[in-house]
């Protein structure tokens, strides 16, 4: 989830440096001078603004906290020889402050306090999504275990056909549970970690092993490429299991009657997203399938009612519509990345998750 976050200062090399960290980070940024102020329209989740503009300008701050639905929090931007007069400004109206200059995941971490209210912000309207989609199926199960209770004109055989409907709801309805029990706690942060020392191997020998458990076709098939030499890490065993088995399932839904599911494993070095891990697990979900579009490639990892991926898959199975979203919320919520790419006839998802190497190597141990 990112942020829309408005940049207030006269000060030219704070806006570009700024814009440049907060872009790093996905967030969507309108800086903007003094003088650009009166002509703003739009909503925004954080205003930033310089402290030394306030100095010259204090009627800046009168203006958002007169507008107190455009924006989520003013934050003050001190630099520390100004930081004496935050309390000032935070007693007349100011929500946070934030000192400039500052190490980068400062900066992240800040505003990563924002996201999480922004979604707590949210909470209710997933609720409401979340109970339009329950009621269907609770409706089916009780529609149907009610004629077979009271209905004196249907045979025993009759009554049995409406088992297959009740059952089918069962299932969906537990689905459903579980992925939105899965993207919440993820999206909240309230992920448990249980992580032991194992080779990568280990983790992902059951998908070799047993592959008809996570493929639609008696036909697919699924290779995995992990490089040999890589040292064990600290692993959460279940947790990398089910993003990749999410991931396999619906890359078989996807794929082609005969089709291949790549698995391939890759350690990569270089910091993201300004934070101080080097070291990043890369793996790779490949399938043969209806190239999905460009316009789409992010829609895709939306909460439900997300049925935008149907018109990608060649079975037509129920499901929750929050199979990617949860993959995404749980990958994100470890400080990873996920993404699609395309290529000729083959889909690939990607997703990505942080190596502390100060940590013994623990697996998604930022943040």
């Amino acid at each position: 989830m990112n942020l829309s976050v408005l940049l207030v200062s006269d000060n030219e090399t704070m806006r570009r440096e700024l814009l440049t960290h907060l872009a790093a980070l996905d967030h969507e940024v309108i800086p903007v001078s003094s003088h650009e102020l009166t002509s703003l329209k739009d909503e925004f989740d954080l205003v930033l603004i310089d402290s030394e503009l306030l100095e010259s300008k204090p009627e800046i701050l009168a203006h958002w906290k007169e507008h107190p639905y455009s924006h989520r929090a003013i934050v003050v931007i001190a630099p520390p020889s100004r930081i004496e007069n935050v309390s000032g400004w935070l007693e007349r109206g100011a929500d946070d402050w934030l000192l400039y200059p500052n190490p980068a995941i400062v900066l992240k971490v800040k505003l990563d306090q924002y996201v999480r209210l922004k979604l707590l912000d949210e909470i209710p309207e997933l609720i409401s999504s979340f109970a339009s989609s329950v009621r269907p199926k609770l409706t089916s199960i009780w529609g149907s275990a009610q004629l077979m209770q009271e209905s004196s004109t249907l045979s025993d055989d009759s009554k049995s056909h409406f088992l297959p409907t009740i059952i089918r709801s069962v299932h969906q309805l537990t689905d459903l549970l579980e992925d939105f029990t899965a993207y919440m706690y993820a999206r909240l942060s309230l992920s448990i970690r249980s992580e032991e020392e194992l080779r990568l191997e280990e983790v992902f020998e059951s998908f070799l092993m047993e592959p008809q458990k996570y493929l639609q076709t008696q036909s697919q098939t699924i290779s995995l490429n992990i490089p040999h030499d890589l040292p064990p890490f600290l692993i959460d065993r279940y947790y990398l299991q089910r993003l990749v088995q999410r991931l396999v399932e619906t890359a078989s839904s996807c794929a082609s009657e005969d089709g291949k599911i790549s698995i391939a494993i890759k350690i990569e070095k270089g910091s993201q997203d300004l934070t101080p891990i080097t070291s990043w697990l890369h793996v790779t979900i490949e399938y043969p399938g209806v190239i999905i579009d460009d316009q789409d490639k992010d829609r895709i990892f939306e909460p439900w009612p997300n049925r935008l991926f149907y018109k990608y898959r060649r079975q037509k199975k129920i499901d929750t519509g929050l199979e990617l979203a949860v993959v995404k919320a749980q990958v994100e919520a470890r400080g990873g990345h996920i993404w699609v790419e395309t290529d000729l006839n083959e889909n690939a998802f990607h997703f990505t998750l942080p190596i502390d190497d100060s940590t013994n190597s623990s697996l998604g141990a930022y943040p």
